[in-house]
C-alpha cells in the first residue's frame, strides 16, 4: 500500500518500487493511465481525465480514458467554463450527481447541455496539488446519475492523490510549485517528449501566446479573444490556434 498526500492509505495501484529511465515518456504515459484508470474502475465511474492548469488560464490535458473524457474536458476548455475549472479555482472538490438539474445548467450552460448530449450524466472533479498549490484537475464522469457513496467519494480523493504523486513523481514536476504548474509542466514536458500525445494541445498555448504579443493583452485575455473568435466562427479553439500558428489569420485591437 501506499499512503497518499491527505494521509490516508491507498489501496490503489502499484506505484512504488518502479524506474522510469529519464527521457523516456511511454513509460510516464503508462503509469498515468494505469493510475487513472484504476480510480476510474475502483470509484464506479465511466471515464476518467487528468488535465494540467496554471492560473493564467493555460491548460494541458495529459490523459484521457475515452473519448467521452476527453470531449467533457474540450468543451471546458473552448468554452472557458466548467466543473474543472471551478474545481482548480476554489481547490476544492465540485461534485455534479446530475447534470440535468437546471443549476448546473445556469452555472455552465454550454458544458451542461453538451456533456449530457455526448452521454454524461454525473460529473466528479478534484483538484491535484503540492501542498498548497492546485497545478491540475481530476475529472471523473457518469453515465448515470447519483451521488457517489462514501467509500466511492474516499476512493475518489486517494485517488487525485495517486494521481497527483503520478505527476510530480514521474513527469519531473516536483519542483514546480511556484502556482504556474500547467505553463511550466507544459513548457518542460514538450521539451522532454513527455505530453507528445493525442490528448496534447501545445498549438493552443502557443497560439495564446502569439495573439497576446499581437494585442498587447494577458495570457487569458488572449485565450478569451481567441474564444470569442471560435464562438462567432462556429469553429473549435483548436481550429482557431491552428490558424494563429500558421499566420494564417492575426488578431487585432479591440477584439478582448
Amino acid at each position: 500500500m501506499t499512503s497518499s498526500a491527505s494521509g490516508h492509505e491507498d489501496d490503489g495501484p502499484e506505484l512504488t518500487g518502479r524506474s522510469v529511465p529519464a527521457g523516456d515518456s511511454s513509460p510516464s504515459r503508462l503509469l498515468l493511465s494505469q493510475a487513472c484508470d484504476a480510480v476510474t474502475s475502483r470509484t464506479n465511474a465511466d471515464g476518467g481525465a487528468v488535465t494540467l492548469m496554471a492560473p493564467s488560464g493555460a491548460r494541458e490535458l495529459v490523459y484521457a480514458s475515452n473519448a467521452v473524457a476527453h470531449y467533457l474536458d474540450d468543451i471546458q476548455f473552448t468554452a472557458g467554463l466548467g466543473p474543472c475549472l471551478d474545481a482548480f479555482s476554489s481547490g476544492q472538490p465540485v461534485l455534479c450527481p446530475d447534470l440535468r438539474r437546471k443549476e448546473y445548467e445556469h452555472r455552465w450552460l454550454a458544458f451542461a447541455n453538451d456533456a449530457t448530449a455526448a452521454g454524461a450524466a454525473a460529473v466528479f472533479t478534484f483538484p491535484l496539488r503540492v501542498a498548497s498549490t492546485v497545478f491540475g484537475v481530476l475529472e471523473l464522469y457518469r453515465t448515470r446519475a447519483g451521488d457517489p457513496t462514501p467509500d466511492e467519494y474516499a476512493a475518489m480523493e486517494r485517488g487525485a492523490d495517486i494521481v497527483g504523486q503520478v505527476v510530480l513523481t514521474y513527469f519531473g514536476a516536483g519542483e514546480k510549485s511556484d502556482g504556474n504548474g500547467a505553463e511550466e509542466l507544459s513548457q518542460d514536458g514538450h521539451r522532454r517528449g513527455i505530453w507528445d500525445s493525442e490528448f496534447s494541445r501545445p498549438q493552443i498555448n502557443y497560439a495564446a501566446g502569439m495573439v497576446s504579443v499581437q494585442l498587447n493583452v494577458t495570457f487569458a485575455d488572449a485565450l478569451s479573444a481567441m474564444r470569442a473568435r471560435a464562438y462567432l466562427e462556429q469553429c473549435s479553439l483548436t481550429e482557431i490556434a491552428d490558424d494563429v500558428v500558421a499566420h494564417r489569420t492575426t488578431f487585432t485591437q479591440g477584439e478582448t
